[in-house]
């Protein structure tokens, strides 16, 4: 991880922090939107 330059690990690192951040942030809005549907997705159903 540090071959070239020590910042390429740490961008690796901190990357690698702000996916798992994303994926986990996503998952969680996935849920409460399934669960509560918004009036975007009643609108759309209903028309």
């Amino acid at each position: 991880m540090f071959m070239f330059h020590p910042m390429f690990g740490y961008a690796a690192i901190f990357a690698g922090i702000v996916m798992i951040a994303l994926a986990y942030t996503t998952e969680k809005s996935d849920d409460v939107s399934y669960k509560t549907p918004t009036v975007s997705q009643t609108g759309s159903t209903t028309s």
